[in-house]
């Protein structure tokens, strides 16, 4: 991936726009604002989601499918659980089998840590570099936050020791200190 400074499109900023030389900390989700190491996971779930349910004669594989991704997008910003236990909503409503939310979320977050761990090996074989995984930009306005003296903090709904492990594996742990 280039750096920012190559970027040559315009930037557009809203009307009430002023800096704020004032600002002291600065909060940044992890997962899609930083990494992109977890990339594709509505299409992982979408997919688990998917093998619960048989189409009924009224629908098709893409009107089910688009139905799982709405109710799971939905609920993004939440923790995992909420989505799982819609799916097993869902799966009461269409009477089958009842599914334990858990078990999904623990598929689910295996089938996610497979896709975590080639992109892992892709970064240390260097098949990738760090870079491909950490979004547009992102790693320019962290340095220059630094630089500003803005204490910056990571937030996140994965699991602490597992954004601390890919910050660290991105090169993006450093601006953030205990954060």
């Amino acid at each position: 991936m280039s750096s920012s400074s190559s970027f040559k499109g315009l930037v557009e900023f809203s009307p009430t726009f002023s800096p704020r030389p004032e600002i002291t900390h600065a909060v940044f989700d992890f997962d899609g604002t930083l990494s992109w190491l977890r990339h594709g996971w509505p299409e992982i779930m979408a997919q688990l989601f998917r093998e619960q349910f048989d189409l009924r004669l009224d629908e098709t594989d893409s009107e089910l499918r688009e139905l799982l991704l709405n109710d799971l997008l939905s609920l993004n910003g939440k923790a995992s659980i909420y989505q799982m236990v819609r799916c097993a909503e869902r799966v009461h409503e269409r009477g089958r089998h009842v599914i334990d939310p858990d078990k999904l979320l623990l598929e689910y977050q295996r089938r996610l840590d497979v896709a975590i761990a080639e992109r892992t090996e892709e970064i240390i074989c260097g098949k990738k570099s760090r870079d491909d995984f950490v979004i547009f930009g992102a790693r320019n306005i962290l340095e220059n936050l630094q630089k500003r003296g803005v204490t910056l903090i990571i937030l996140s709904g994965t699991v602490e020791h597992r954004v601390k492990e890919e910050a660290a594996l991105l090169d993006v742990a450093r601006y953030f200190g205990k954060h």
